[in-house]
Protein backbone atom coordinates (compact mmCIF):
# COMPACT_ATOMS: atom_id res chain seq x y z
CA UNK A 1 0.00 0.00 0.00
CA UNK A 2 0.89 3.49 -0.83
CA UNK A 3 2.15 6.10 1.91
CA UNK A 4 0.33 9.38 2.21
CA UNK A 5 3.06 11.06 0.98
CA UNK A 6 3.06 8.99 -1.76
CA UNK A 7 -0.64 9.73 -2.94
CA UNK A 8 0.11 13.36 -2.69
CA UNK A 9 2.74 13.26 -4.93
CA UNK A 10 1.20 10.77 -7.77
CA UNK A 11 -1.52 13.78 -7.28
CA UNK A 12 0.67 16.72 -7.64
CA UNK A 13 2.25 14.74 -10.89
CA UNK A 14 -0.96 14.80 -12.91
CA UNK A 15 -1.78 18.65 -11.92
CA UNK A 16 1.03 20.29 -11.46
CA UNK A 17 4.27 18.42 -12.23
CA UNK A 18 7.50 19.96 -10.65
CA UNK A 19 5.26 23.03 -8.97
CA UNK A 20 4.75 24.10 -5.48
CA UNK A 21 1.30 25.85 -5.94
CA UNK A 22 0.11 23.64 -3.08
CA UNK A 23 1.65 23.86 0.27
CA UNK A 24 2.22 21.01 3.06
CA UNK A 25 -0.53 21.99 5.07
CA UNK A 26 -3.03 22.84 2.15
CA UNK A 27 -2.91 19.28 0.60
CA UNK A 28 -3.04 17.48 3.92
CA UNK A 29 -6.48 18.73 4.54
CA UNK A 30 -7.54 17.96 1.43
CA UNK A 31 -6.39 14.67 1.82
CA UNK A 32 -8.67 14.64 5.18
CA UNK A 33 -11.20 15.54 3.58
CA UNK A 34 -10.99 12.76 1.30
CA UNK A 35 -10.95 10.27 4.20
CA UNK A 36 -13.71 11.69 5.68
CA UNK A 37 -15.97 11.66 2.47
CA UNK A 38 -15.11 8.16 1.63
CA UNK A 39 -15.44 6.45 5.02
CA UNK A 40 -18.56 8.26 5.75
CA UNK A 41 -20.28 8.11 2.44
CA UNK A 42 -23.54 6.30 2.80
CA UNK A 43 -23.35 2.58 2.08
CA UNK A 44 -19.38 2.29 2.99
CA UNK A 45 -18.34 -0.31 5.60
CA UNK A 46 -14.29 -0.19 5.56
CA UNK A 47 -13.06 -3.75 6.90
CA UNK A 48 -10.34 -1.84 7.77
CA UNK A 49 -12.40 0.31 10.15
CA UNK A 50 -14.10 -3.11 11.71
CA UNK A 51 -13.51 -2.75 15.57
CA UNK A 52 -14.78 -3.18 19.11
CA UNK A 53 -15.02 -1.22 22.76
CA UNK A 54 -16.99 -2.11 25.45
CA UNK A 55 -19.32 0.85 27.24
CA UNK A 56 -20.85 0.33 31.32
CA UNK A 57 -24.83 1.24 31.65
CA UNK A 58 -25.55 3.36 33.61
CA UNK A 59 -28.22 2.57 36.66
CA UNK A 60 -31.67 4.49 36.31
CA UNK A 61 -30.86 5.89 32.91
CA UNK A 62 -31.52 4.34 29.39
CA UNK A 63 -28.42 6.11 27.33
CA UNK A 64 -24.53 6.48 27.51
CA UNK A 65 -22.27 7.55 25.33
CA UNK A 66 -20.81 6.08 22.25
CA UNK A 67 -17.19 5.01 22.43
CA UNK A 68 -15.43 8.62 21.33
CA UNK A 69 -14.00 6.77 17.95
CA UNK A 70 -17.49 5.50 17.01
CA UNK A 71 -18.77 6.75 13.41
CA UNK A 72 -21.52 4.76 12.33
CA UNK A 73 -22.71 0.85 11.59
CA UNK A 74 -23.38 -0.40 15.10
CA UNK A 75 -23.80 -4.20 13.78
CA UNK A 76 -23.59 -6.58 16.81
CA UNK A 77 -23.85 -6.19 20.92
CA UNK A 78 -22.55 -8.62 23.62
CA UNK A 79 -23.51 -8.74 26.94
CA UNK A 80 -23.22 -10.01 30.22
CA UNK A 81 -23.45 -13.56 30.47
CA UNK A 82 -23.50 -14.78 27.41
CA UNK A 83 -26.50 -12.30 26.28
CA UNK A 84 -26.51 -11.05 22.37
CA UNK A 85 -29.04 -7.98 22.42
CA UNK A 86 -30.41 -7.11 19.51
CA UNK A 87 -29.48 -4.28 17.28
CA UNK A 88 -32.00 -1.93 16.32
CA UNK A 89 -32.34 0.86 14.00
CA UNK A 90 -32.69 4.23 16.16
CA UNK A 91 -34.06 5.42 19.70
CA UNK A 92 -37.70 5.48 18.92
CA UNK A 93 -37.28 1.33 17.71
CA UNK A 94 -36.11 0.92 21.78
CA UNK A 95 -38.81 2.81 23.34
CA UNK A 96 -41.52 1.18 20.83
CA UNK A 97 -40.61 -2.26 22.83
CA UNK A 98 -41.56 -0.59 25.94
CA UNK A 99 -44.48 1.72 25.06
CA UNK A 100 -47.54 0.84 26.95
CA UNK A 101 -45.56 -1.12 29.46
CA UNK A 102 -45.30 -0.79 33.43
CA UNK A 103 -42.13 0.92 34.91
CA UNK A 104 -41.17 -2.69 36.13
CA UNK A 105 -41.20 -4.05 33.14
CA UNK A 106 -38.76 -1.72 31.69
CA UNK A 107 -35.80 -2.88 34.30
CA UNK A 108 -34.26 -6.05 33.77
CA UNK A 109 -30.51 -8.51 34.69
CA UNK A 110 -29.56 -7.65 31.32
CA UNK A 111 -30.01 -5.84 27.92
CA UNK A 112 -32.16 -6.80 25.88
CA UNK A 113 -32.12 -3.55 22.57
CA UNK A 114 -29.85 -1.31 22.00
CA UNK A 115 -29.99 1.26 19.16
CA UNK A 116 -26.69 3.97 18.15
CA UNK A 117 -28.21 7.44 18.51
CA UNK A 118 -24.99 9.42 17.83
CA UNK A 119 -23.74 10.51 20.19
CA UNK A 120 -25.78 8.26 22.50
CA UNK A 121 -26.00 4.37 22.79
CA UNK A 122 -29.43 3.90 23.88
CA UNK A 123 -30.57 0.45 25.27
CA UNK A 124 -33.51 -1.02 27.22
CA UNK A 125 -34.59 -2.69 29.86
CA UNK A 126 -32.40 -0.95 32.19
CA UNK A 127 -30.29 -3.31 34.31
CA UNK A 128 -30.70 -3.11 37.75
CA UNK A 129 -26.90 -3.16 38.23
CA UNK A 130 -24.12 -1.92 35.73
CA UNK A 131 -24.13 -4.28 32.82
CA UNK A 132 -20.93 -3.94 30.34
CA UNK A 133 -21.84 -4.22 27.00
CA UNK A 134 -18.97 -4.70 23.74
CA UNK A 135 -19.99 -3.22 21.11
CA UNK A 136 -18.69 -4.07 17.13
CA UNK A 137 -18.84 -1.00 14.93
CA UNK A 138 -16.95 1.07 12.32
CA UNK A 139 -14.83 3.64 13.97
CA UNK A 140 -13.44 6.94 12.81
CA UNK A 141 -10.57 7.01 10.35
CA UNK A 142 -7.07 7.62 11.10
CA UNK A 143 -6.20 11.50 10.39
CA UNK A 144 -2.82 12.56 8.40
CA UNK A 145 -0.54 14.92 10.23
CA UNK A 146 1.84 17.19 8.86
CA UNK A 147 5.50 16.29 9.11
CA UNK A 148 7.13 17.87 12.51
CA UNK A 149 3.75 17.21 14.20
CA UNK A 150 4.00 14.43 16.46
CA UNK A 151 1.22 12.19 15.95
CA UNK A 152 -1.55 11.28 18.48
CA UNK A 153 -4.66 8.91 19.18
CA UNK A 154 -6.42 8.64 15.32
CA UNK A 155 -3.21 9.75 13.73
CA UNK A 156 -0.81 8.80 11.28
CA UNK A 157 2.39 10.66 9.51
CA UNK A 158 2.39 11.11 5.80
CA UNK A 159 5.35 8.46 5.56
CA UNK A 160 2.80 5.68 7.12
CA UNK A 161 0.70 3.31 4.88
CA UNK A 162 -2.60 4.15 4.84
CA UNK A 163 -4.05 0.52 4.67
CA UNK A 164 -8.02 1.89 4.80
CA UNK A 165 -9.71 0.96 1.30
CA UNK A 166 -9.41 -2.96 -0.55
CA UNK A 167 -7.20 -3.37 -3.50
CA UNK A 168 -8.33 -2.14 -6.49
CA UNK A 169 -9.41 1.31 -4.49
CA UNK A 170 -5.93 2.68 -4.35
CA UNK A 171 -6.51 5.18 -6.71
CA UNK A 172 -9.59 6.91 -4.74
CA UNK A 173 -8.33 9.56 -2.64
CA UNK A 174 -5.37 10.49 -5.42
CA UNK A 175 -8.30 11.39 -7.57
CA UNK A 176 -9.59 13.11 -4.53
CA UNK A 177 -6.91 15.21 -4.46
CA UNK A 178 -6.71 16.02 -8.26
CA UNK A 179 -10.71 16.77 -8.24
CA UNK A 180 -9.70 19.28 -5.09
CA UNK A 181 -6.72 20.80 -6.75
CA UNK A 182 -8.01 21.14 -10.05
CA UNK A 183 -11.50 23.22 -8.41
CA UNK A 184 -9.05 25.52 -6.58
CA UNK A 185 -6.83 25.97 -9.93
CA UNK A 186 -10.15 26.92 -12.05
CA UNK A 187 -11.82 29.02 -9.52
CA UNK A 188 -13.32 31.83 -11.46
CA UNK A 189 -12.61 29.98 -14.86
CA UNK A 190 -15.80 30.62 -17.33
CA UNK A 191 -17.81 27.87 -18.65
CA UNK A 192 -16.92 23.71 -18.43
CA UNK A 193 -14.22 23.32 -15.76
CA UNK A 194 -12.88 20.42 -18.07
CA UNK A 195 -10.34 18.74 -15.49
CA UNK A 196 -12.17 19.40 -12.29
CA UNK A 197 -15.16 17.26 -13.89
CA UNK A 198 -12.61 15.12 -15.17
CA UNK A 199 -11.47 13.51 -11.95
CA UNK A 200 -14.49 14.40 -9.99
CA UNK A 201 -16.30 11.94 -12.55
CA UNK A 202 -13.24 9.11 -11.61
CA UNK A 203 -13.53 9.92 -7.83
CA UNK A 204 -17.52 9.55 -7.69
CA UNK A 205 -17.69 6.23 -10.34
CA UNK A 206 -15.24 4.91 -7.56
CA UNK A 207 -16.39 5.51 -4.74
CA UNK A 208 -20.38 4.27 -5.90
CA UNK A 209 -18.30 1.03 -6.82
CA UNK A 210 -17.06 1.04 -3.18
CA UNK A 211 -20.01 1.31 -1.67
CA UNK A 212 -21.34 -1.70 -3.90
CA UNK A 213 -18.02 -3.67 -2.79
CA UNK A 214 -18.20 -3.17 0.49
CA UNK A 215 -21.84 -2.40 1.42
CA UNK A 216 -23.64 -4.31 4.35
CA UNK A 217 -25.33 -7.09 2.05
CA UNK A 218 -21.63 -7.48 0.60
CA UNK A 219 -19.53 -7.13 3.20
CA UNK A 220 -21.65 -8.38 6.34
CA UNK A 221 -24.81 -10.57 4.76
CA UNK A 222 -25.65 -11.79 7.81
CA UNK A 223 -26.67 -8.35 9.19
CA UNK A 224 -29.63 -6.58 7.81
CA UNK A 225 -28.94 -3.03 6.39
CA UNK A 226 -32.30 -2.00 8.75
CA UNK A 227 -29.99 -2.85 11.48
CA UNK A 228 -26.86 -0.34 11.08
CA UNK A 229 -27.43 2.95 12.48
Amino acid sequence: MATGQNIINAALNRVLPGSDSFDEPTLVSLFNQGIQRVARHRGVYLPALETSSTVVTIVDDSEVSLPVNYMKGLYKCQGEADAHPSVLSSRVAVMNKFRGKIHDDMSANNVKYVAAAYPHLVYGPIPAEQETLTLFYYRKPDMVIERGVAAGQGEIGLDDEINLVPTGFDNIFEYYLCWQMHSMLEMGVEGQKIDTRYYFDLFTSMLQDLASETSVTASRPDVPFNKLW
